[in-house]
């Protein structure tokens, strides 16, 4: 047997003996955001819809936000580069500040009516509330919402 063929017997085995079986790809989500610290500035992360999914952007804040700055920036809507890489949002744009009780259920008190919205809004500010509180993990937490037309049950951050 000559050197090429014994090479390409050897490849040909390593290859096919692995035991690594081909997948599908697997949709696991965003990918986490971490905070900048450099210069005191860091980012918020903000839910909007982008091609009808919620998705989770990134916005660089001048320092640290509250979840109240976190939810008046969402409630101004995408910025103009946000919205012309395709963002977009279901919740009534306004200038109006939200308010926020944090207990073992975030509370969220906004000014216009939450029962009829649609479940992508509601996430969205469930999901941007979820995401500043409680950074690390924030699919075992829950976020009621309160407007003057009555309050949402419990809403997990369903994107």
């Amino acid at each position: 047997m000559s050197v090429r063929r014994f090479a390409a017997l050897v490849t040909l085995l390593a290859v096919t003996a692995c035991g690594v079986q081909p997948t599908d790809v697997i949709n696991a989500g965003d990918a986490p955001v971490l905070p900048d610290d450099r210069n005191n500035t860091g980012y918020v992360v903000l839910y909007f819809v982008v091609d009808g999914r919620l998705t989770a952007l990134p916005r660089q804040t001048p320092s640290s936000t509250s979840i109240s700055t976190a939810l008046d920036l969402l409630l101004k809507g995408p910025t103009s580069a946000e919205r012309a890489n395709g963002a977009a949002t279901l919740l009534p744009t306004t200038s109006a500040k939200a308010s926020v009780s944090l207990g073992d259920i975030p509370i969220v008190k906004v000014t216009f009516p939450v029962l009829d919205l649609p479940q992508l809004a509601v996430s969205q500010l469930a999901c941007t509330t979820l995401a500043t509180a409680r950074p690390s993990n924030t699919a075992d937490f829950a976020v009621m919402l309160v407007g003057p037309d009555g309050k949402t049950d419990r809403r997990q951050c369903l994107p």
